[in-house]
């Protein structure tokens, strides 16, 4: 099969629309405790929202419901637990931990609480993101040969583990598009603290370089048609952008001056959850969103 690569290069700050802007402030429901809560995680059914929270000195997941307006924190060790998100089955969910050491992925019953690794291979990973078939994790593991964090696919039937990118550079924060057929993932650049997006088939062909955006927290839309993802000037005002999937239609859509991390869109497309600095530490807003 023949190869097909796209770049996008366009010049950020000029070739740029601005959406119908979303409204941050007082109204919108809020999560909060006594620290960070950063990456949202929605449920398939958009009534339970996964994320992470240093309230206590370290990273543990918590669990909210919308439906009883209940708030749970399913871990409690020392060590951090942190880049909560469902498997397809909607009864467990993925996370990693530093607990042994190194970074690796671990699985939990939602309801007993029953934790273990998610696979085991001599391999540090992180960030787990799951496809629609239950078969396959794709994650960001670190090439001890060559000293970097790759982009990586593991086969749950056929035990296969699979190194689907091979820059230079370290690439991480892989998510799937609600097809499964394309993984977004950053890829370090001169920026800091943000990266540039590229776009993997789902075999590992690179179909996308978005080298001309600069980016932090990419995530898809519910019907993969957009990207979306956070960007500024500096890291104390950034803003929520999105694009089309092939790189085009770049919109700004929030214009709050605010410090804004890990934008994630409900499945139906209503809402979007996204951290917010707010005195001092981030809160999880839940802010409206027009249909896409």
């Amino acid at each position: 099969m023949g190869r097909f690569l796209m770049t996008v290069s366009f010049l950020f700050s000029l070739q740029l629309a601005l959406a119908q802007t979303l409204r941050i402030d007082s109204t919108c429901r809020t999560i909060t405790l006594d620290g960070d809560e950063l990456f949202p995680s929605w449920s398939a059914d958009g009534t339970k929202l996964l994320f992470q929270s240093n309230t206590n000195g370290n990273w543990d997941i918590y669990l909210y419901e919308f439906d009883v307006d209940t708030l749970l924190q399913l871990t409690s060790a020392t060590s951090n637990e942190q880049h909560p998100v469902w498997m397809p089955d909607g009864k467990h969910l993925v996370f990693d931990s530093d607990r042994e050491g190194g970074y690796y992925l671990y699985k939990m019953d939602v309801g007993p609480g029953e934790q273990s690794f998610l696979f085991r291979r001599e391999i540090e990973c992180r960030q787990a993101a799951f496809p629609p078939a239950k078969r396959l994790v794709y994650f960001s593991g670190f090439d001890r040969q060559n000293e970097k964090w790759a982009i990586y696919s593991y086969d749950f039937v056929s035990d296969n583990l699979n190194k689907l990118t091979h820059r230079k550079d370290d690439c991480s924060h892989p998510a799937v598009s609600p097809n499964g057929k394309h993984i977004l993932y950053l890829k370090s650049a001169s920026t800091y603290p943000f990266e540039r997006m590229s776009v993997l088939n789902w075999y590992g062909n690179h179909v996308i370089e978005m080298d001309s955006v600069w980016a932090i927290d990419p995530a898809w839309g519910p019907n993969g048609l957009k990207i979306y993802f956070v960007s500024g000037n500096n890291r104390l005002q950034n803003e929520v952008f999105s694009l089309w999937k092939n790189g085009s239609h770049l919109e700004r859509l929030t214009n709050d001056n605010l410090n804004v991390r890990t934008p994630a869109v409900s499945p139906d497309g209503s809402k979007m959850a996204l951290a917010v600095m707010y005195e001092n530490s981030f809160d999880i807003f839940i802010i409206p969103l027009s249909q896409e």
